[in-house]
């Protein structure tokens, strides 16, 4: 059994990138950028209006304009204005030549074909200057990013609508136990309905991947085997529920090295998930997870998660984590790195955390209510309340 540290380590120093593929920026949503992208226009593209109003010599403010006509956004005419005269300009409305200010409507005043501004002007007010966010070759966003929502509306107001990213990995998801269930006209007595499949394709939603769920397989070998021969050889990969702990009908580890799977670790100093299987196959990384399902949401997302966003070229692959003070005291044995179901809340400036009832594997609804994960290392004991502890924010 290994250390919490040391199967990250090791899960995410066998996570390989993903190659480089080219997605549409609607495909690429989630994903990171394998290559630098340098702007191709400027930005603005030109000098524009920042608001409805007049466009103006600053110069001749304050004083009477007579009003020549009218710009509109995008109407692709170029205008003027000489001495004496405005032209009405819409919000991202070209400036005309002539003009180095912009006056908003409620700063002046109009009657028929007569403007009045009654202050001084400054140059340049109300304009958006050609490049002043970017201009054409500059860098806009370098590999490593994450394209969020941002990062795509900027891209796309660029003109950039393909990108290099590292290719999303396709990922198979097997539930595995002969007492799940599916539908209700199915629940007998000592079955149960199955959960994790579509916690784990839920987990993975927002992060780009190639999610496939299978039905639930009953404990058998044979079944397992012929599953596994077709996506060991077909996903990048697989997150295997339940099956990985010491019991007689616990088959999954013995068909995995049927199949020349690499073992790598299989047991993890940690509560809940300590039966943890980590394997690799070429390419392919197999996760064994517990059945219990807080126990495969707690795997997930220390070990599965990560590896999914490192694949996808994620610099910061780790659930994101702050400090928090203990709401109450929490006692355990040393040995075993404990992820807690909590919640936190800010109070008097920071964060205070309570841990939920119901922290057994099998127990789900602390899952529900929590919105992050307390995390007690292996070495300690007991935390008193009031003491600093390491939170995880839940996704």
């Amino acid at each position: 059994m290994i250390t919490v540290e040391e199967a990250k380590k090791t899960v995410l120093e066998q996570t390989s990138l993903g190659s480089k593929t080219t997605l549409s920026l609607r495909e690429a949503l989630g994903c990171v950028l394998a290559e630098d992208i340098f702007s191709p226009i400027d930005s603005p593209p030109f000098d524009s209006s920042a608001m409805d109003g007049f466009a103006i010599d600053h110069t001749e403010a304050p004083g009477h304009f007579k009003k020549s006509g009218t710009i509109t956004a995008g109407e692709g005419v170029r205008k003027k204005i000489v001495k004496g005269e405005c032209l009405e300009i819409m919000t991202g409305g070209r400036i005309p030549e002539g003009a180095t200010a912009v006056v908003p409507y409620e700063e002046a005043g109009q009657k028929e074909k007569e403007v009045r501004v009654a202050g001084a002007v400054p140059e340049g007010a109300q304009i958006r200057r050609r490049g002043e966010q970017l201009q054409r070759g500059e860098l806009v966003l370098p590999a490593g990013a994450r394209l969020r929502a941002g990062a795509v509306g900027f891209l796309a107001s660029l003109g950039v609508l393909e990108v290099s990213v590292h290719r999303p990995p396709k990922v198979f998801i097997l539930p595995t136990g002969s007492e799940l269930v599916c539908t209700s006209k199915d629940l007998q007595d000592d079955k149960i309905f199955e959960s994790n499949g579509l916690c784990l394709q839920t987990a993975l939603q927002g992060i780009p991947a190639e999610v496939t769920v299978s039905r639930p397989v009953p404990d058998l070998p044979k079944i397992l085997s012929g599953v596994l021969e077709v996506v060991l050889r077909d996903y990048d990969m697989i997150l295997i529920s339940g099956g990985v702990s010491v019991g007689k009908h616990d088959y999954v580890k013995n068909v995995l090295e049927k199949f020349k799977v690499q073992t790598l670790f299989w047991g993890v100093a940690q509560k809940p998930g300590k039966p943890l299987y980590f394997g690799k196959k070429g390419d392919t990384l197999v996760f064994g997870l517990p059945g219990n399902p807080a126990s495969t949401l707690v795997c997930f997302y220390e070990y599965v998660r990560p590896a999914v966003l490192r694949w996808l070229g994620d610099p910061e692959p780790e659930l994101k984590e702050a400090k928090a003070a203990l709401a109450k005291t929490y006692d355990k044995k040393e040995g075993r790195t404990h992820f807690v179901r909590a919640f936190a809340h800010p109070q008097n400036g920071r964060w205070r955390v309570r841990p939920l009832e119901g922290q057994d594997s099998h127990f789900m609804k602390s899952f529900a209510l929590a919105n992050c994960l307390m995390v007690v290392p292996q070495g300690e004991d007991s935390i008193d309340e009031g003491e600093e502890v390491t939170i995880q924010w839940l996704p």
